[in-house]
């Protein structure tokens, strides 16, 4: 410790008042125990909850043509997918998969429909696709894979 002319201000407290250098935090791995320990965050988790397929799910080549908030889309219905149903009893199952279906319909048709052939799971109708139709696809997706 050094004298500072900042020790004469009454209203100076270095504990409160100086940055912490992150460049330490990660070194002295404190991100490292706030991932791994604090949030769980670990390749263990991964095989003890049994992701579906989804997780590892790529919807491949996007278009150029697409904007920013159809990209936008795509992340959020790609993070829809793979995010965790559950293995507790049927109704709490069922609830999960009336959330996506819920969510998955506020999206655009036109995401919805590249998402399905992505991942090679189109429709089985003959005739004109409605959004509800993609819909229940990527939801029977989800559905089909192991949990």
């Amino acid at each position: 410790m050094r004298y500072s002319e900042l020790w004469h201000l009454l209203y100076w407290d270095p504990s409160r008042q100086l940055v912490i250098d992150p460049m330490h935090c990660i070194l002295e791995g404190l991100v490292q125990h706030h991932t791994r320990n604090l949030l769980g965050l670990t390749s263990e988790l991964i095989t003890l909850t049994s992701p579906s397929p989804a997780f590892a799910c790529d919807f491949g080549e996007v278009p150029g043509t697409m904007t920013a908030k159809e990209l936008t889309q795509i992340s959020v219905i790609r993070t829809l997918l793979i995010s965790h149903i559950g293995s507790g009893n049927d109704q709490q199952v069922e609830e999960c998969f009336d959330k996506l279906k819920s969510a998955l319909s506020h999206k655009n048709s036109g995401r919805l429909k590249f998402a399905c052939s992505s991942l090679h799971y189109m429709p089985q109708k003959v005739g004109r696709m409605l959004k509800i139709d993609y819909v229940k696809a990527l939801v029977n997706w989800v559905n089909s894979s192991p949990r």
